[in-house]
Parts: structure tokens; sequence; C-alpha cells
């Protein structure tokens, strides 16, 4: 069950991304409007559909098929380059990957459609299999975020480390949008402009929040010099520039061939 940081009404409520590269958007956030739900980004898109949550940065993939009517604030997850923590762990080179199977995280939708256009447009892999993320047999494993840090970090064994937020800007020459800001149409104008504004706050002063991430991490398999490293590589404000990706991965997702096993 999701975990709820309560103010003392419940007000709007807005996901919380549980992840290291999501803390700058709610160092601001007024609990007098605002309730934070963690969840992660395959949870968010579920929960907004149900009316459970308000608003918040909802997986790609997500915020493009969400049922609801909603509008999308000017706030991304997004890298220039590399993501550093959407990556592929592998025991063999992704030329050998070809009817392999592949553990994936089920935490998110994005990072595996991602992950099958590189397979299918990039490596001109037919088929693949994919399996749970605890499968111990697989002979490559996608994680996401914390978990993937934690493996970088701490137990990395596997010879072979893919970043798909690399692999893409290689490949198209556009960065990578993992998640949109998103809140339901719904939700009262005032409301909206106070949630901007709190997040705005945290971006403007980008540096600031960034030692404050830094300093208050709990996080002890990184250091203190890591995570500012780590969350500074990331974009969070949306260009123009970011909707030339969007439209890419949805063009090369309709006309994917991968043959997928479960």
């Amino acid at each position: 069950m999701p975990s709820i940081m309560r103010s003392k009404h419940m007000h709007t409520k807005i996901g919380r991304m549980p992840y290291l590269n999501s803390e700058i958007f709610y160092l601001n956030i007024d609990n007098n409007y605002f309730d934070l739900i963690f969840h992660t980004p395959k949870e968010m898109g579920k929960e907004i559909n149900e009316d459970k949550i308000h608003a918040g940065p909802l997986s790609l993939v997500d915020s493009i098929n969400c049922k609801k009517s909603i509008d999308f604030l000017p706030f991304i997850v997004s890298t220039e380059k590399k993501s550093n923590s959407v990556l592929l762990f592998s025991k063999v080179p992704y030329q050998k990957l070809d009817r392999k199977k592949i553990s994936i995280t089920d935490d998110t939708s994005t990072s595996v459609k991602l992950l099958e256009i590189i397979l299918n447009k990039f490596w001109k892999i037919k088929e693949i299999n994919f399996a749970n993320e605890d499968e111990r047999t697989s002979n490559a494993e996608l994680l996401i975020g914390d978990k993937a840090l934690k493996q970088l970090y701490i137990n990395n064994s596997w010879p072979f480390v893919y970043d798909l937020g690399q692999i893409w800007h290689e490949m198209t020459n556009l960065q990578f949008v993992f998640a949109r800001w998103a809140i339901l149409s719904s939700v009262n104008k005032n409301i909206k402009n106070t949630l901007k504004e709190n997040i705005f706050k945290s971006l403007s002063e980008k540096l600031i929040s960034i030692e404050k991430i830094a300093n208050n991490n709990k996080r002890n398999f990184m250091p203190i010099k890591d995570i500012k490293k780590y969350v500074s590589s990331f974009t969070y404000e949306y260009k123009s520039k970011h909707n030339d990706s969007i439209i890419e991965f949805q063009k090369l997702l309709s006309s994917n061939q991968l043959k997928i096993n479960y």
C-alpha cells in the first residue's frame, strides 16, 4: 500500500516519485494545499485514471495513454544523454540477446517500451523472452531509478551495462523524456498555479535544491559528490525540443515488430 504524507486536512493529492532523480520536485510543496502519496511511475498512471491522485510526474507512456482529461505542466524528467539509472545489465553483449531472457522492472512501462524499441529498431533483435524482475535465470535485467543505482554501486557483477537514455540519444540525437507532469483538468486553476509555483521555486534554485537533496540523503551507498552529479544531469523543464523526442518515440513504438514471449 502507498504511504501518504498528510497535512491537517486532505487536499489535492500529488503523486510522489520514490526516486532520487525526482526529489527536486517536492522540496517546496506547500502542505497547506497538497498531500504527497508515494507511487512508482506505473502505479501513478493507474491512480490518476482512478481519480485517486490529482497530479504527478506520469511515466511518458501513461501520459500518452491517460484516459482522463489532463493538462500538462511544464515539467519533465529527461536527460541530455545518459540516464545513469535506466540500465540494462547483461551477461552477454547486446548482439547475443536474440531469443534470450530479460527480467524487466514492474515499476514503469516507459522504460520497458524504450527497451523494446532499442532491441528491435536499433539492435535488430527479432525475438525476446521477458520475465519478472525477480527471475534469477535471466541473461539480462532492466532496472530503473534507485534499484539501478544500488546495482551499480553495491552489487554489480554484470559484465555489460547499457544505458537506455544514452543509446536513445546516440541513435536519434534526441533527449529521451521518461516522465511528464500532468494534472487533472478538473483541478481548480488556482491550485494548478500554486503547484507550478512550488515546483518552479525548486527548479529556479537548482543548485540550492541539489545541496539540500545531497545533505538530506539517506542513500548511504552513494557519495555526496555522486548524488550532486547525478541529480545535476537531469533536465526538469519542458522545452519544445522535447516534443520532437516524444513524437519520435511514438512513431518507433507504433512500428516496432519485436516478438515478445512471457
